[in-house]
């Protein structure tokens, strides 16, 4: 009986001293800024060093500010996705370790507001649903597991999302991320990276409701490599983060085009202040009207030092003007009719389909009130330019 005791023992030991060992290996384990599994070399999960210092200065006019309420930990987040009138913002976090990732939104009731309310994207999207990208209206949402792309939809933005169902790209395998597509989900865009010298951003075409056929990539210039980007919310802009393999500087560049049946040109830098700070700047996401860009900023190569930004373009007044501005939206019964109170004479008015459409655009006359009984029924975004600022609203048809 003594001997069958220490037989026990000795088993109990090795097992324990085993799952250590397993622990500490697992701890060693790290992740580069894309959230991808990186070389046991680095530095342990618990050891970055200290992330980009909140404090930002205003630079051509466009307002920058860290998102400190996101940036809380050392743990990591990235893949931002802001949602068309910036009250939403989607992202991946890692929680408990960095290899346990998982989709996230938090709300704002205004853009003057910081995000709070972070809760899953879906409690149905196990662990490991990384980079999102979702429809203007938010029903519909893509989104990384493992190397696979999955689609899943909802009827309204308080609902939980359908269990996901994975697509089929055709002709490709590999490590995929940075998903984004056009509105009508024609193209697909994804960024693959093959090494540290190679990377690249994929187009996919549909060739069914649930396949996509890899179709090109987009361009990069000679010396240049490309991390995560997304298209603009009409598809006719890329955002991306461009890396100079000479002096290894990541900057957010912009691709363009006039239409979405035509290839985007060459790149050219955004020279507004937000590439002006850290060393790699990377997976910018804009809002409807592009005025608000959310991107990441990292000193260290690895997912812990991600740090969320935010540039609101132009910002033409403090915040306690436009916080004080009392302007009411508001449409009749029958929804025909849709008035607006406390406007001057001279507001811009602009209202845009979440296509990005212009379905409006006039100048106000005090008090005004707008025939929408021939707009489609649907989500609307109103923009009223005063010499104040802009204010953003939405409304339903």
């Amino acid at each position: 009986m003594k001997k069958i005791f220490i037989i026990l023992l000795v088993f109990i030991i090795c097992s324990l001293t085993v799952k250590a060992q397993v622990n500490l290996q697992s701890n060693k384990v790290s992740f580069d800024l894309d959230g991808n599994d990186y070389t046991s070399g680095f530095v342990t999960e618990k050891n970055y060093p200290t992330k980009i210092s909140s404090l930002e200065s205003l630079i051509s006019g466009d307002s920058i500010r860290s998102l400190s309420e996101i940036n809380t930990d050392t743990l990591g987040c990235g893949y931002p996705f802001i949602s068309d009138d910036a009250l939403r913002l989607y992202f991946t976090k890692s929680v408990s370790t960095i290899s346990n990732q998982n989709l996230y939104v938090v709300s704002r009731m205004n853009t003057l507001l910081p995000f709070n309310n972070r809760q899953l994207v879906s409690s149905n999207f196990s662990s490991g649903s990384i980079g999102c990208w979702l429809t203007n209206n938010e029903l519909e949402i893509f989104f990384r597991r493992n190397d696979s792309i999955f689609y899943s939809t909802r009827n309204s933005i308080t609902n939980p999302f359908s269990n996901p169902i994975p697509l089929n790209l055709s002709s490709y395998k590999g490590n995929i991320q940075g998903i984004s597509l056009t509105q009508d989900k024609q193209e697909l865009y994804l960024f693959k990276s093959v090494d540290i010298k190679h990377s690249y951003v994929l187009r996919f075409i549909s060739s069914s409701s649930s396949s996509y056929t890899l179709l090109d990539t987009l361009k990069t210039p000679i010396g240049m490599i490309a991390r995560v980007g997304q298209l603009s919310k009409n598809g006719l802009k890329y955002y991306v983060g461009l890396k100079d393999t000479t002096s290894n500087i990541s900057k957010i560049y912009q691709y363009s085009r006039n239409n979405l049946s035509d290839k985007f040109s060459n790149p050219i830098v955004l020279d507004n202040g937000i590439n002006n700070t850290a060393l790699t700047n990377s997976q910018p996401t804009v809002t409807l009207d592009e005025t608000i860009i959310v991107w990441i900023k990292n000193n260290n190569g690895l997912w812990g030092g991600n740090s969320f930004y935010m540039s609101i373009k132009n910002p033409s007044t403090k915040i306690s003007e436009i916080s004080n501005a009392i302007i009411s939206i508001y449409t009749d019964i029958s929804k025909r009719i849709l008035f607006m109170n406390g406007l001057t004479e001279t507001d811009q008015i602009s209202i845009y389909e979440l296509s990005g459409r212009l379905a409006y655009n006039n100048t106000s006359t005090n008090n005004k009130q707008i025939d929408i009984s021939k707009f489609q029924n649907g989500v609307y975004i109103i923009k009223i330019k005063t010499t104040m600022g802009t204010i953003t609203r939405r409304f339903i048809k």
